[in-house]
């Protein structure tokens, strides 16, 4: 008669395979909506309570500074439900638990894809900080930033080689630009138009 023996490492590992096949993070509890704090900073970066939170452009029935209640296995994108106010979004941020990803090590990967599947293998950031402004404000912001900036206005345009080309002067040492077409001078031939002396040689027109 042949008897089964077993390593009492194996017996271990089975039972816990058993025992934590659910996913250690649905046995925790981390599967269920996790509390966030929604804080809304304005201008002055004073905290501003009472304005209304959205998620994903839905509002919620919690106002700021909440908390809200919010499922680890969705994506939430907060943002402030107030006409008076320009919030932007906030993308909610996830961290891995390495505690149940330890623990789910030991179900040979099947508690793992349970917690996975099941959004209790991730945290949701504890709070939320949106910097809000006046839409009013944020629209002469945006009106002030298209217009042309003062050195932009009345500026010359910087000549090209196709308009002539620059030159240091032979007297001054100073680079100048000498306009395309303009006369040559009589003793090197170089352009020198109505300068004078020649930015070349440095005869003067007589």
């Amino acid at each position: 008669m042949i008897r089964a023996t077993h390593h009492p490492l194996v017996l271990v590992l089975l039972a816990a395979t058993v025992i934590l096949a659910p996913g250690c993070g649905v046995i925790f509890g981390y599967g269920s909506p996790q509390e966030v704090k929604v804080v809304a900073l304005g201008p002055d970066r004073a905290p501003i309570d009472g304005l209304k939170i959205a998620d994903q452009g839905r509002i919620l029935d919690q106002t700021t500074p909440g908390p809200v209640f919010l499922h680890p296995k969705e994506n939430h994108s907060i943002s402030i439900a107030d006409e008076r106010y320009y919030s932007g979004q906030h993308t909610v941020k996830k961290s891995v638990r390495v505690d149940v990803v330890i623990l789910d090590a030991l179900t040979l990967g099947i508690g793992l894809l349970v917690d996975y599947l099941s959004g209790s293998l991730y945290a949701l950031e504890p709070q939320v900080t949106l910097n809000i402004n006046t839409k009013e404000a944020v629209a002469k912001a945006r009106a002030e930033a298209s217009k042309p900036t003062p050195s932009a206005v009345g500026k010359p345009k910087e000549p090209t080689k196709e308009d002539g080309i620059w030159v240091t002067h032979f007297v001054t040492g100073e680079r100048v630009f000498i306009p395309k077409g303009s006369k040559p001078c009589d003793v090197c031939g170089g352009l020198r138009g109505d300068m004078t002396p020649c930015p070349h040689c440095g005869v003067k027109e007589e």
